[in-house]
């Protein structure tokens, strides 16, 4: 697929939204006790769309594998789409959907767009939304009714273990990062690609966009929402975790390892998960161990947090030992 040479400029999204915007909110397709579960078909166009370009932007002959479907479209259907794409990939695909302001802007209005395109209106760049809303009836036909239909079957498939396990997931994580859970449920909106690990959460509020395309084991996806979730209680600045992580290697002129912090919450979050699967009788690896992220600090992890989890040692002492163990 050829690229258009479209320049465009980069536009500044508002960071609040319209009173309007706030009313079309979308009702939740499922709630627990902390958590409201939605599945909006603009948020799903919209990260489909940035993944999409992102991997067409790598090797542009691969359309026919990332988008079978480019035969379905006609001549001015795949001008529009690549149009589109060349959008996302002149403006947006070097960015983190996490950190650069601009997705963050774009994710939040988005997020309370209904689902006809009647109620599209986005008059800091009206273009963009003409995009959007032109390419709506192509995703619609094409590509919303899998999407839809996967979003469903992996939210059905895992409700009826968050809920058993909410309560003593919440208060166990609470209870390890000492700090509160939040008091509001959470928004969850489910979609089937999400940003490269599959998952991302904002934290102002706490909003976690998280995927199906991959499910993974049994109880994998139960993991990722506790860890997601678990992100407003552990931070790279935020939350007792960090304050001890500073506080420590600064009075012991230590190192702090790359993402520590991170390290600590993937840990903290698998083995509370992996606890209340065993104890229903399912096996379980922790994801981190599963899919080797932090590898380097596995073995500190496990030497140095057990017997905090087991009750034997405080916060500060096993966060103290970790760190020395990783010098």
């Amino acid at each position: 697929m050829s690229r258009f040479n479209l320049y465009i400029l980069v536009l500044i999204f508002p960071t609040i939204l319209s009173c309007q915007a706030q009313e079309n909110s979308q009702q939740a397709v499922a709630s627990t006790d902390h958590f409201e579960f939605y599945i909006n078909k603009w948020l799903n166009q919209h990260h489909f769309l940035f993944q999409m370009a992102k991997t067409l932007a790598k090797d542009s002959t691969k359309v026919k594998d990332v988008f079978p479907q480019w035969g379905q479209l006609n001549v001015e259907e795949q001008k529009l789409t690549t149009a589109l794409l060349t959008h996302y990939q002149d403006n947006w695909i070097a960015n983190s959907l996490l950190f650069n302001g601009g997705l963050y802007r774009i994710k939040r209005t988005i997020t309370y767009w209904q689902d006809d395109r009647e109620s599209l209106s986005y008059k800091e760049d009206p273009e963009l939304a003409r995009y959007w809303s032109e390419f709506s009836p192509i995703y619609e036909r094409l590509f919303w009714p899998t999407h839809r239909k996967q979003n469903q079957k992996v939210l059905q498939h895992n409700l009826s273990r968050i809920k058993a396990y909410e309560a003593q997931a919440t208060a166990r994580l609470s209870q390890l990062s000492q700090e509160p859970w939040p008091s509001s449920k959470i928004r969850v909106d489910v979609t089937f690609l999400a940003d490269w690990a599959g998952a991302y959460t904002t934290t102002n509020p706490v909003h976690i966009v998280t995927s199906t395309k991959e499910e993974g084991p049994e109880g994998d996806w139960v993991e990722t929402l506790f860890h997601e979730a678990s992100h407003k209680l552990i931070g790279a600045r935020r939350g007792k975790v960090a304050e001890l992580i500073q506080s420590l290697a600064e009075a012991e002129e230590l190192n702090i390892p790359r993402q520590l912090w991170h390290a600590v919450l993937f840990y903290f979050a698998g083995a509370v998960i992996k606890d209340l699967l065993v104890a229903d009788g399912i096996s379980y690896e922790l994801y981190m161990l599963r899919e080797n992220v932090f590898g380097a600090y596995q073995e500190a992890l496990g030497k140095s947090l057990e017997p905090y989890l087991a009750g034997e040692d405080s916060l500060e002492t096993a966060l103290k030992d970790l760190l020395i163990n990783l010098q």
